[in-house]
């Protein structure tokens, strides 16, 4: 094939008609070209003609090589691609990957699980919004009016006088959630990251409402209003509000946007150690939140997967296990239910100056009667720096998850990487039947029964 380089000349369009006249007509010797007189074009023109050149200076820019800092990134894949097909990767160029095997049916199987590589990782760069959904009431009176103020959670006008059982609030939803929950599994599963699974209990948190001047909306517009919601945000769930009773305590320092985190099981007596030390790096939205909102209960409540990358700890804090006590006031009652230590930091020194946040939460875990799920009740002191003399924010959570969720959902098989939670999420959400449907459907019918019991009333 001859590569030798080719000039050619554009040709004038030609239709039906021949060539087209006007602009492509030859001009005679000295012919200045026609033109329009220059007029001033509208605001909107010039808005439009703006805009159609930053789109086509966008279009343009994927024409030509990458600009620096936006080559193919696989992290990790490569290697397991390599060593589950026997085959060589090498990146020759940024963007081209060369792969080389001898065996055409090894070589199809790598190029089919590169091709999953990176699909898997696109979907981890999607950051999914917050799905909103409306709990269908069984404590007031669909008909009546719902209260929406800025800063106050959404709440009926009137309630029935007795609370009733409310194990059918989720019926409209328990269909669809269980048709979409497998593609954001399918999204889940694909990220290298470390997860968390969670329910929160909480209150809606209204920060911009569009109900033209009203304070009280019906339920089909409390319904339209937190569909918008989930396009453009405007509210979220603020979480921070004797059996078989683990109590724990966890100590966060957050140092340049890193979180460099300790526990401690049971704190009792004097100086309780901690155990080792860990830096992660937290991402700052979740990978997975539903909130289902419930202006007939007491509390809202929402289904979350948190993601986060680990981290080298900073070298200068290499022995806080050693810099960091915590005590407990003698005085403390052993049965109470959470025990709050008292935490040193005097030993920190100038290290003191570079964290930019102390946290030290507590908890108690407890069995939920015979289902695998147990309740987290926490109380945590926030401080701004290190200075604990000061006086903290302090806030509260109920969290409500499977004691299993934490392996579970970081189960890896096979030798692609991918997270694998079960057939039919069965790893997550176990139980007889082999329908997702119907063991989703118990477990948000456990999650129903706990709302409830907040709000003071045990379905039977």
């Amino acid at each position: 094939m001859d590569r030798s380089s080719r000039r050619v000349k554009s040709q004038p369009h030609r239709g039906r008609g021949g060539a087209r006249g006007g602009a492509f007509a030859p001009k005679a010797a000295g012919e200045k070209a026609w033109s329009k007189d220059k007029a001033m074009g509208t605001a909107k023109s010039m808005a439009d003609n703006g805009r159609q050149r930053a789109r086509r200076f966008e279009d343009d820019e994927f024409l030509g090589r990458p600009p620096p800092g936006r080559d193919l990134i696989l992290p990790g894949a490569l290697n397991d691609i390599r060593r589950a097909h026997k085959v060589y990767i090498t990146n020759v160029q940024p963007n081209i990957l060369d792969i080389h095997c001898e065996s055409m049916s090894r070589m199809q199987q790598a190029v089919h699980a590169l091709n999953w590589a990176i699909h898997d990782l696109r979907l981890s760069n999607e950051h999914p919004p917050v799905r909103f959904l409306v709990q269908e009431p069984t404590n007031a009176d669909i008909k009546d009016m719902i209260r929406v103020e800025i800063g106050s959670r959404p709440r009926f006008t009137s309630r029935c006088p007795t609370l009733v059982n409310n194990s059918s609030a989720m019926e409209t939803h328990i269909q669809r959630l269980c048709i979409e929950i497998p593609n954001s599994a399918n999204t889940l599963m694909a990220l290298n990251k470390n997860m968390k699974m969670r329910v929160n209990f909480g209150h809606l948190d209204v920060r911009s409402r569009n109900t033209r001047g009203r304070d009280e909306i019906t339920h089909d517009e409390f319904v339209k209003l937190l569909s918008m919601y989930s396009v453009r945000g405007g509210a979220s769930l603020e979480t921070n509000g004797h059996q078989d009773v683990t109590q724990g305590c966890e100590v966060t320092l957050v140092v340049q946007g890193m979180e460099i985190k300790a526990d401690a099981m049971d704190p009792v007596g004097e100086n309780t150690q901690l155990s080792t030390f860990r830096a992660v790096r937290s991402e700052a939205w979740g990978r997975l939140n539903w909130t289902v909102v419930a202006p007939d209960m007491q509390y809202d409540w929402n289904l979350r997967v948190d993601a986060w990358d680990d981290e080298d700890i900073p070298l200068a804090f290499k022995d806080l296990s050693q810099k960091l006590l915590l005590t407990v006031n003698s005085t403390q009652d052993l049965s109470d239910l959470i025990r709050i230590p008292h935490i040193s930091t005097h030993k920190l020194g100038d290290l003191r100056g570079h964290v930019g946040q102390l946290k030290l939460k507590t908890s108690a875990t407890i069995p939920y009667k015979t289902t695998p799920y147990v309740i987290e009740i926490s109380i945590t002191k926030i401080w701004k720096g290190a200075c604990t003399t000061d006086e903290p924010d302090i806030t509260w959570g109920i969290e409500f998850y499977a004691a299993h969720w934490d392996e579970s959902i970081m189960h890896v098989s096979g030798g692609d990487n991918r997270k694998d939670w079960g057939q039919g999420l069965e790893n997550i959400w176990p139980g007889d039947e082999p329908g997702l449907e119907s063991r989703f459907r118990q477990f948000v019918g456990t999650v129903l029964e706990m709302q409830a019991l907040l709000d003071g009333a045990c379905p039977t």
